[in-house]
């Protein structure tokens, strides 16, 4: 039987400290591909999504070859927690099916 492992990578476009910072450059490329590049490197995921409401975020993941999600308004907020986006990503059906 194979395994499905997700990886998920919440991304938000916004913060209050550093705005904008998962796009900003590092060493020439956004901050979050980092993250991406490696969860494609590790080959332990059958599935990478990066979360996230920031047009640019979601074209640069896809430019890297992995699925996105668009998420809902309500949780881009500083207060939203992770498990959060997780969840209500987890919860939709059309999800569901998909995983």
């Amino acid at each position: 039987m194979e395994k499905k492992a997700l990886c998920f990578i919440p991304a938000r476009g916004g913060s209050k400290r550093t705005p904008r910072k998962n796009i900003l450059p590092l060493d020439g490329k956004p901050l979050f591909a980092y993250t991406v590049e490696a969860a494609i490197k590790s080959e332990v995921f059958n599935k990478i999504v990066v979360s996230s409401d920031d047009e640019e975020i979601l074209e640069t993941s896809i430019k890297l070859g992995v699925s996105i999600d668009e998420r809902p308004s309500q949780l881009c907020l500083d207060t939203t927690r992770a498990v959060e986006v997780l969840h209500e990503f987890l919860s939709r059906e059309s999800i569901k099916k998909k995983i």
